[in-house]
């Protein structure tokens, strides 16, 4: 990583911001080499303090001098590993460190899970690591991995979350999702009570107001985001569960809905790169 420029009045311009494809993953690791530093020089400072109140404390004269010298030059080495420390990170700004993370951040991350042979796409301004989310928030200084916040930004850190969540047991099951999409499927249709008990029609409903079902509340979208609903679709789509614990049997359509990516279309991106398009859903109801 290049040195910081000398000049004592340096110009912070947006094209002196680092452009290095692992800028921030290498600053870190710079910061963690110079923290170190830092502390090992601290450390000798506190044991060279220690061996002057020790001479002190007794009035050994004979090593006073000495002693003395040693604080003073533990001293200098210490507030020269600070100062080191403090200026080891190439943003000036918080402007300068977000205007990288909004331009670049994504590159570092695709570029980090590469190397590891995970693959990255990009997913409604996010990415997806099938079936895990990804969605950072550089003014946050923040990345949501599905439903989680981390205030965690370093490219390898974020991937070795991601690598356990794909390992992870998932949080919806196929049998428990089907329940939550028929009852938000039966809220889309407006049916009261009485007439959900007596609902007997195949009737295709856009999964976009199931959706909306859902989530009728202004914040509850920021619980249960778009993207993770078009997940737990598809999961369910490949997980063969087919019907709720009351027998009501889920059919997935494209129709005419998916021509083009047409409104109100759901596209999911696979761990292979394959989208999958969702439109409408249809429960049948067992007869009584």
């Amino acid at each position: 990583m290049p040195a910081p420029e000398s000049d004592p009045s340096p110009d912070f311009t947006e094209q002196k911001a680092p452009r290095l494809s692992n800028e921030l993953e290498a600053a870190l690791a710079n910061l963690e080499d110079v923290a170190r530093t830092a502390k090992r020089s601290s450390a000798l400072l506190t044991k060279a303090a220690n061996e002057l109140e020790k001479r002190a404390k007794s009035g050994d004269l004979s090593s006073l001098r000495d002693a003395r010298s040693k604080v003073a030059a533990a001293g200098r080495d210490a507030a020269l590993s600070a100062t080191r420390a403090a200026d080891a990170w190439p943003w000036p700004t918080e402007d300068a460190e977000e205007a990288y993370l909004e331009r670049h951040y994504g590159d570092e991350l695709t570029a980090e899970a590469t190397s590891r042979g995970l693959r990255l796409y990009p997913y409604d301004g996010g990415w997806s690591a099938f079936p895990v989310l990804i969605r950072p928030d550089a003014r946050g200084r923040a990345v949501r991995i599905d439903r989680k916040r981390s205030r965690a930004m370093r490219p390898s850190a974020i991937l070795d979350l991601v690598v356990k969540a794909r390992k992870a047991k998932p949080r919806q099951t196929p049998e428990r999702f089907i329940e939550i999409l028929y009852t938000g499927y039966r809220g889309a249709l407006g049916l009261s009570a009485l007439e959900r008990n007596l609902f007997r029609e195949n009737t295709a409903v856009q999964l976009i107001e199931v959706y909306r079902a859902l989530t009728p509340l202004p914040d509850s979208s920021k619980d249960y985001s778009i993207e993770e609903f078009k997940r737990d679709i598809h999961q369910l789509n490949l997980s063969g569960v087919r019907a709720t614990k009351a027998g009501a049997t889920v059919h997935f359509s494209a129709a005419t809905g998916t021509k083009g990516g047409g409104r109100g279309v759901l596209t999911v991106i696979d761990d292979q790169a394959q989208p999958h398009q969702y439109y409408a859903v249809s429960f049948q109801a067992v007869n009584r």
